[in-house]
Parts: C-alpha cells; structure tokens; sequence
C-alpha cells in the first residue's frame, strides 16, 4: 500500500476485496521531520490521509478512521493538552490547495 497514490496503489482485485470488509483504518503514517520540503510533506501528511479517507467512503462496512498524529500540532496551546478535536484558526483546505498549486522555486523559498 502506497500512500502517495492513486487508490493506494493497489490493484482492482486487492481494491475490491478491502471495500467489502474493511470497517477501520487507524492511520500513523506521517513525517514529522522539520527539513522535510513543503510539498513532500504535504503529500505525506495531508494527501495520504485524504486519499484513506477516500477509500473509507467506498467501503461497506466502514465504521471509524484514527489518525494518530503528534502534539506539535497544537504547539500554541500551554499546559495540558486534552484529548480532544480542538478549534483551529487555519483554513486547511485553503491552504493544501495553496500548497498543491506552487512549483518548484516558490517550494524551495518558503
């Protein structure tokens, strides 16, 4: 399985028999390297999880996605970080797009 990938990389019949009985993904695939360049850290930490939940929404049975990700994330929060789906000043689809649209030279500057 290839998260950077069209249907995961997988063929029609391995496709198939994964929309007829997968009811979970518990996604932990990621990069949290700092010097990792911009784009490839996007497809890795955003259009991997997109495209699992792409297939989630093709799949019979599907009952729950975990993505298990880091606390740098919330890294403007102080004291105790609860276990919960916190409000985010950021439009991260805006800026997926964003960054899916910058070529090469505008990648490397930012």
């Amino acid at each position: 399985m290839d998260l950077q990938q069209e249907n995961l990389g997988l063929s029609g019949l391995h496709l198939e028999e994964l929309r007829s009985k997968l009811n979970i993904i518990v996604n932990a695939a990621g990069t949290v390297e700092f010097d990792t360049r911009l784009d490839i850290a996007t497809d890795i930490n955003v259009r991997g999880p997109l495209l699992l939940m792409k297939l989630a929404a093709t799949c019979q049975k599907f009952e729950a996605f975990c993505q298990v990700s880091t606390l740098f994330a919330l890294s403007d929060k102080l004291g105790f970080i609860d276990e919960k789906i916190y409000e985010s000043g950021h439009d991260w689809h805006k800026e997926y797009q964003k960054i899916s649209t910058m070529n090469a030279s505008e990648i490397i500057s930012s």
